[in-house]
């Protein structure tokens, strides 16, 4: 009954922390718009050459995705910003959305 009891508890700490969300920076040499999903607003992307490093495996990891409107307006705008003045611009991933882009929800700039 203990060792049971211990087992499930392992088994959610490294489940939870496995698949917990991450902060990567991104890559502002090549920055995408495109139409929204919903066609109200735009989408924004983030294309790296290879890869971003991550603890996801989607199908087109070179990609992060911010789709909600005001969100991606706002991380153009933060990586015109960091681009221009050398600063670091990340986001906060918590998965990969239905076209298997890694999916951007929150921005972070941050002093190099």
């Amino acid at each position: 009954m203990v060792f049971r009891d211990a087992l499930i508890a392992s088994l959610l700490i490294t489940s939870t922390s496995a698949y917990s969300a991450e902060w990567i920076e991104l890559n502002l040499n090549q920055i995408e718009v495109a139409p929204s999903t919903d066609a109200n607003g735009e989408s924004i992307y983030f294309y790296n050459p290879t890869k971003y490093v991550s603890q996801y495996l989607c199908s087109k990891g070179n990609y992060i995705s911010i789709k909600e409107t005001k969100l991606a307006d706002r991380a153009l705008s933060l990586a015109l910003y960091a681009k221009s003045t050398g600063e670091i611009l990340k986001t906060y991933v918590k998965g990969c959305d239905s076209k298997g882009h890694l999916e951007g929800t929150n921005l972070m700039l941050k002093s190099k």
